[in-house]
């Protein structure tokens, strides 16, 4: 669920700036190259919490009401 939050990175980011240092990369690369994947990241995890709930809405939607006032 907290993928998402990685998408579309910016040069103020912790992130980028730990990347960029351990790969030995320069700004521009390790900013173009860190962009990319953590947007692939968020889109899969977007993907990943979307496909389920597909499944789990139509699971709920077939279900009928629970009876209210139901006596023994």
């Amino acid at each position: 669920m907290g993928a998402g939050g990685l998408s579309l990175s910016h040069i103020d980011d912790a992130g980028h700036w730990m990347f960029t240092d351990l790969v030995g990369l320069d700004v521009g690369t390790g900013l173009r190259t860190w962009t990319v994947v953590t947007t692939a990241t968020g889109v899969t995890g977007f993907a990943l919490t979307a496909l389920p709930w597909q499944v789990v809405q139509v699971r709920v939607q077939g279900r009928s009401p629970m009876p209210v006032g139901r006596g023994k």
